[in-house]
Order: C-alpha cells, then sequence, then structure tokens
C-alpha cells in the first residue's frame, strides 16, 4: 500500500511537472510566436501555389537551420555542463544535481521545452521567409540597382561607398575577419532568437517584443519591401545592370583576396538563380536584413554602458562590412535602420503585457523561464 501511495505520488509530480510550463505566460509567449510565423508560412505556401516551378528547398533549409540551432545548443549544454561540474566540487554531481531537483525541478522541463520551441519556431521563420524571398526575380525582376548605385554615388558626393573601404581590401587579414564576422552575424541572430524562449533575466514582454519585431522587419523588409525594390545588389551589378563593369574593381578586390565566404555564397546564389533552381538563400539587397538585425540586437540587448557599445560596434561593423564585401549599397543599410526602427516601435505599442497575461489560479511560480 505504502509503495502505491509513493507510486501515485511520483506520478502526479511527474504530471504536474509536464504540465505547468503549459501554464505560465512563457506558453503564451510561445504561442504567439508560433502562431505569428505560421501565419507568415501560411501565406508563402499560398505564393508557392501562385508561382509554381520556382519553388526553395524548404527541407533544405530547415535542415540548415536545424543545424545552426543545434550547434548553438550544443555550446549552451557544454557550458551549462562545465559550470555543472565547477558548481558541484566539494558536493559531488549527483547530490548537486539532487539539491537543485529539489528546489527547481520544474525548470529541467521548462528549458529543454522552451529551447525545442525556439529552434522549432526559427526554423519556420526562415523557411517562410526564404520561400518568398527566392521568387522575388519571378514576381518582380531585379530593376533597380543602377538607381540604387546612382543614388549611392550621389549621397556620397560622387565617390561610391565601397571606395571609402579600399584600405580593407588591402589589408587582407583585417579583409579575411570582415567576411567571419559577417557570416557569424546568422549565429547571433539564431541565438538571439532561441536566447529569447529560455533566458529569464529580461522581462517576458521585452522578449516578445523582439521577436515580434523581427518577424515584421522580416516579412515586411526582407519580403514585401523587397519585391517592390528588387534589386540584386552589387556583387551581381554585372549580371543585372546597365554598366556590367560597373563594380568590377570592387569584386577584383575581393576575388584576390579568395578564399572568402563570402564569395562562396555568392557564387553558389548566382548559380542558383541562373538555373532557376533556387536552394538555400536566394538573392536581394534592398532593403539589408543583415543591417536590419545587427540594429535590432543593439535596440534589444544595448542596456548598459558596455552592451550599448558592444552592439552599436557590432551593428557598425555589419553596416561597413555589407558594403565592403559587395553584397549590398549602403542606402540598404540606411533603409534598413529606417525600417528595423518602425518595426520595434509597433511592437512596442502592442499591449504586450495583456497579451502574456495567464488567470491568476492558472500557473504558479515566475513569470519567466
Amino acid at each position: 500500500m505504502e509503495t502505491r501511495m509513493i507510486f501515485t505520488e511520483n506520478i502526479q509530480k511527474l504530471t504536474f511537472a509536464l504540465r505547468w510550463p503549459l501554464r505560465r505566460p512563457d506558453s503564451k509567449f510561445a504561442l504567439i510566436v508560433a502562431l505569428a510565423t505560421t501565419v507568415w508560412l501560411s501565406l508563402s505556401i499560398i505564393l508557392m501555389a501562385w508561382i509554381p516551378g520556382t519553388g526553395a528547398h524548404s527541407g533544405t533549409y530547415v535542415k540548415f537551420t536545424f543545424r545552426i540551432a543545434t550547434m548553438l545548443v550544443h555550446f549552451l549544454v557544454t557550458v551549462a555542463a562545465l559550470l555543472l561540474i565547477i558548481r558541484s566540487r566539494g558536493t559531488g554531481i549527483q547530490a548537486y544535481v539532487q539539491s537543485i531537483w529539489s528546489t527547481q525541478r520544474h525548470q529541467f522541463i521548462t528549458l529543454p521545452l522552451m529551447s525545442l520551441l525556439g529552434v522549432a519556431t526559427f526554423a519556420i521563420f526562415m523557411t517562410a521567409y526564404t520561400s518568398i524571398k527566392v521568387r522575388i526575380p519571378s514576381i518582380a525582376p531585379f530593376s533597380w540597382d543602377d538607381r540604387l548605385a546612382a543614388w549611392d554615388a550621389a549621397l556620397f558626393l560622387g565617390t561610391d561607398p565601397w571606395r571609402l573601404f579600399e584600405w580593407v581590401h588591402e589589408a587582407r587579414p583585417l579583409l579575411r575577419a570582415v567576411d567571419v564576422i559577417y557570416d557569424f552575424w546568422a549565429v547571433l541572430l539564431t541565438g538571439s532568437w532561441t536566447w529569447c524562449f529560455i533566458h529569464s533575466a529580461l522581462p517576458l514582454a521585452r522578449r516578445l517584443r523582439y521577436c515580434l519585431a523581427l518577424i515584421m522587419t522580416w516579412s515586411i523588409g526582407g519580403n514585401l519591401l523587397a519585391i517592390v525594390l528588387s534589386s540584386a545588389g552589387p556583387c551581381y551589378f554585372d549580371v543585372v545592370g546597365t554598366v556590367p563593369d560597373y563594380y568590377s574593381e570592387l569584386m577584383a578586390h575581393l576575388h584576390s583576396a579568395a578564399p572568402l565566404r563570402t564569395l562562396d555564397a555568392q557564387e553558389m546564389l548566382l548559380v542558383s538563380y541562373q538555373s532557376g533552381d533556387p536552394a538555400v538563400g536566394g538573392i536581394s539587397a534592398m532593403p539589408s536584413m543583415h543591417c536590419a538585425t545587427a540594429f535590432l540586437f543593439f535596440l534589444m540587448f544595448g542596456e548598459g554602458r558596455i552592451m550599448r557599445a558592444l552592439t552599436a560596434g557590432f551593428f557598425s561593423l555589419i553596416f561597413c562590412s555589407s558594403v565592403i564585401l559587395g553584397w549590398h549599397y549602403a542606402l540598404d543599410g540606411l533603409v534598413a535602420v529606417l525600417l528595423a526602427s518602425v518595426c520595434w516601435w509597433v511592437a512596442g505599442r502592442l499591449p504586450l503585457q495583456r497579451m502574456l497575461e495567464v488567470a491568476p489560479n492558472s500557473h504558479s511560480g515566475s513569470a519567466h523561464t
């Protein structure tokens, strides 16, 4: 009889532990983000049906997204394991884990679940974005590059912006560092999204604001405006522009420094575009999602003197790198900053706190993960 009571009590505790995360504001946060990304994906599916034969390899992109996210999770697990070893010195790992389980057992369920939801929703996010992005040339052939190149030069008093950074092209180690950092941006994007699902130091409403601002920025800017202002960027100017050799000197600088990650990615996207069989990515310049996202990093995480300096510095580096590496016109980055600012402001005007509220008797514990 006593054994049965102990067994029943343990089952009840386990059941509560499994149901508990779903009765917290975190669950509403995850549900809102999942719904927003699903609506976006649904629109992209409708577009796929409307424009057949130009489909992105969505399965490939999902695998790509999960691979980046898995690398991030492995890193976090490794850090957590090291912290566990360090903090359990003197008491033993088993005793330390048991002490945590007795006071924070719900976290053992919540953290893995929220991490998984973060990875899954980000995969939906990127699949929805890319499924539309690869259709841009079919919907609106690239036609803005000549104007953007001319406006770029006019904005800088007759000088093409990339010429201000010729000294970077001549310093090969610096150029390769810029190339790596520009590529590393993707890890920070994935990490910041997933971090919002598991981080407890920031208010949940602020994390929701960031995710919704990202969704608005990428869907409005990376999809809608990218169609309206359809452009390929300086690195593809010889393909879509009226003056094929306009950026030939810039590209010659880059090719002389090969191998670069940027050149490999540009070649992959060009082959995909010319073959009419888009794979991962797609070509689009205006506005720059690299710059828009880096500016959202600044708005979201730039609190405090140190983080403000770090995030502002990173944004400045990404902005300049997008021009140095031939991906974007300077105007792409300037429009991206304006877009990200508006989306951040709009997300902040939403009743986020009320959206995350749950009935007083429907949960217990903190409102954070």
